[in-house]
């Protein structure tokens, strides 16, 4: 409900951009037909940890699968694939000795 007020606030303006959605870790989230938006994914399938550089998971290939059964008449991309990651820091960091 909160999305679809957002929206009309956006379409009752002069705004004109397409709206969006990052749906995080293949949630289904916001594709009742409620919502008439763009459903691109989020997605870090190695993690969001820079202390195990030799740890990697294996390849995701449900990608277009999920994008087929949630959403498949609009595009599909990845506006957040794997963007980065980093360490706490401070006395209790990972790699910190006391």
């Amino acid at each position: 409900e909160y999305f679809a007020q957002l929206e009309a606030v956006y379409h009752n303006s002069t705004i004109d951009v397409p709206l969006t959605y990052n749906d995080p870790g293949e949630g289904r989230n916001f594709i009742n037909g409620m919502v008439r938006s763009q459903l691109p994914l989020d997605s870090y399938p190695q993690g969001f940890d820079c202390s195990h550089p030799d740890a990697w998971n294996g390849v995701t290939t449900n990608y277009h699968t999920y994008h087929e059964q949630a959403n498949p008449a609009q595009a599909w991309y990845f506006p957040e694939f794997q963007g980065g990651s980093f360490d706490a820091w401070g006395p209790t960091a990972s790699g910190t000795y006391v």
